[in-house]
């Protein structure tokens, strides 16, 4: 990764907030870097961390069942060498309040887990970590499962799906830089989908072999360019696959146990995000391994 300064760990507590834990206090550790502690206490939920109503201390400060459950963080996760600030605030959207937390302090990344205590709720509402991935300034590092091989922080086998868009190319090259940083392994994988719309690439109806083949020759030297821009020397692959876009990444991160996934936020499907959610964001919720999401001007 880039260099980081500031981190910013939003916590409810959960046990996905407990595996991102383990990261966000690695990176803090092994980037010398600044970590906020962010509770949100939701308003107007059944929510066993929530102020009560009448709560007589000021919305910002932090409650004791709070106040504990962060010591136990820190004693957990932390170490002496580390500057970590605690915060709590009220608010009836934690998505939103975690973005702006996140813009008001100028953060160089966020690290969150992809799912909190409203369990089977996140399907009807958004997931809080969608939603600041959507909105978020700076890069977010989602969470799902706690790494069972490899160590905290350390990103051996990078992967990068890459729809050939401005954005996914910038997201190459940024993963090179952390891949080289990291002395890791870089994976370009490149999904050819069915064509949906065939006016829009100019395919058939009902494609071929020939015109699948003819896509994935395009696509290797789409990608052997790539790699080919000036840069620092790193062990890469290039694959390129067909189907479903998000299924497909998911499956290979899976299959060639990659230990971080490198998305921006916005593609070349970025027109119908509001209608049918992106790949990035099918990818979030599925992935086993960490997803590093980087957003587009």
């Amino acid at each position: 990764m880039s260099s980081i300064g500031r981190i910013l760990f939003p916590t409810d507590f959960s046990e996905s907030s407990e595996a991102a834990a383990v990261e966000a206090f690695a990176i803090a550790g092994l980037q010398n870097a600044e970590i906020h502690l962010l509770h949100i206490n939701l308003l107007f939920e059944n929510d066993p961390h929530q102020f009560p109503s009448n709560a007589t201390h000021p919305p910002k400060d932090i409650s004791p069942a709070t106040e504990k459950k962060f010591e136990v963080l820190i004693e957990k996760h932390g170490s002496g060498n580390l500057d970590i600030t605690q915060a709590e605030i009220r608010s009836i959207a934690a998505g939103s309040a975690i973005v702006e937390y996140a813009r008001d302090h100028d953060f160089d990344l966020i690290v969150m887990g992809t799912h909190g205590r409203r369990g089977l709720r996140h399907w009807m509402l958004g997931s809080t970590a969608e939603e600041t991935v959507k909105t978020a300034h700076c890069p977010v590092l989602t969470v799902r499962n706690r790494r069972s091989e490899g160590n905290p922080a350390h990103f051996e086998r990078i992967l990068v799906p890459t729809d050939f868009s401005a954005g996914a190319d910038e997201t190459v090259r940024y993963a090179r830089i952390a891949a080289a940083k990291s002395e890791g392994e870089l994976l370009l994988l490149h999904v050819i989908p069915a064509p949906t719309i065939p006016d829009l690439y100019g395919w058939p109806i009902n494609p071929t072999d020939n015109h699948y083949d003819k896509a994935t020759t395009e696509s290797h030297k789409h990608l052997d360019r790539l790699m080919a821009e000036e840069g620092p020397q790193i062990k890469f692959e290039t694959h390129v696959t067909r189907g479903n876009p998000h299924r497909q990444i998911v499956a290979f991160a899976k299959e060639h146990e990659a230990s971080i996934i490198l998305m921006p936020h916005r593609g070349a499907d970025s027109i119908f995000d509001h209608f049918i959610g992106s790949t990035t964001e099918r990818v979030l919720r599925s992935a086993e391994c960490p997803v590093l999401t980087l957003p587009l001007p």
